[in-house]
């Protein structure tokens, strides 16, 4: 594996952050778009609503119930791939990422979390990530933003 430096974590971390950041304002305006004021599924939009939670939210509507159902039941084939990219955003922003130069060397980076199991034990765990599963991370979300950002012009369109 070829080598790598801090700083080109550093950036890639951010480039990842910023397209989950518009990923997951597209989808809010999204929703809000998509579902008519009075609509009993507006109830369940909250602002604090996470990235996972907007995306079931927009899977589990009924086309039928919202402004445009084409374009809904359309995207909605997209959504699992978003559900699953939600989980691997915490990765990325809540995970503390460990820089050692061995690491560095073999262009890997080490993610570690600490998480409390149901009997309330503290369980810690690392995940290794390559250069290039970062990039392959970074396409990944570039993809659905510009799927969902395409999803966002027609329903925009329309009213």
């Amino acid at each position: 594996m070829k080598a790598t430096t801090q700083e080109e974590i550093f950036q890639l971390i951010g480039h990842i952050s910023v397209f989950y950041s518009t990923l997951d304002m597209i989808l809010a305006t999204a929703c809000h778009t998509l579902i008519p004021f009075g609509a009993t599924e507006r109830r369940s939009l909250r602002p604090n609503m996470t990235l996972g939670q907007r995306a079931r939210l927009l899977e589990d509507l009924d086309p039928h119930t919202t402004i445009n159902p084409d374009a809904l039941l359309d995207f909605q084939k997209h959504i699992p791939e978003i559900v699953e990219l939600a989980g691997l955003r915490n990765r990325f922003l809540h995970d503390q990422w460990l820089f050692s130069d061995k690491a560095l060397k073999e262009g890997v980076m080490i993610a570690h979390r600490f998480e409390f199991t149901a009997d309330g034990e503290l369980r810690q765990s690392d995940t290794r990530f390559t250069v290039e599963s970062f990039r392959e991370v970074l396409n990944r979300v570039g993809r659905a933003q510009m799927l969902a950002g395409s999803f966002l012009g027609v329903i925009c369109k329309i009213q």
